[in-house]
């Protein structure tokens, strides 16, 4: 309930931030989500999974006929028993928070713009700093 750290120069996806609609459209979602996962293996140094889509943006998806009442039932049984919610449906899926790993090429465009395809981005010295802080179920907020 209080701020441990404040991170700057934190990079989201190359469509900014909002409402994520749909797989490849580059929006970071805003919301409250969980850890769901992790993964210190990745290609990105670590990788924190989010919990998205949220049961919002299944209703959401379901309103504009990007999911079915199926996927939907199985997006709002999975946050109804704490596990994560399909990452395979239109809606997309393998949102987190990760580093930049190791090709130098990502730390030039850290430097210069959003350039995610939905994620949020911190450098690799941030993302082992948060390490330290975060667990799974830990909830996150985006706006």
């Amino acid at each position: 309930e209080k701020t441990l750290k404040v991170f700057n120069n934190v990079k989201f996806g190359r469509g900014g931030v909002g409402q994520k609609r749909k797989r490849g459209d580059n929006i970071t979602p805003k919301g409250v989500y969980a850890i769901g996962w992790n993964n210190d293996k990745s290609d990105f140094r670590n990788f924190f999974g989010l919990t998205y889509p949220s049961i919002q943006d299944a209703q959401n998806g379901l309103q504009h006929k990007l999911i079915n009442e199926t996927e939907y039932q199985a997006i709002v049984k999975a946050h109804t028993e704490h596990k994560v919610p399909p990452q395979n449906t239109a809606l997309g899926g393998s949102v987190g928070i990760h580093g930049l790993g190791t090709p130098v090429r990502r730390l030039q465009k850290h430097r210069n713009s959003d350039w995610t395809e939905g994620c949020v981005a911190l450098n690799n010295q941030q993302i082992d700093e948060l390490a330290s802080y975060v667990k799974t179920g830990m909830f996150v907020v985006i706006q």
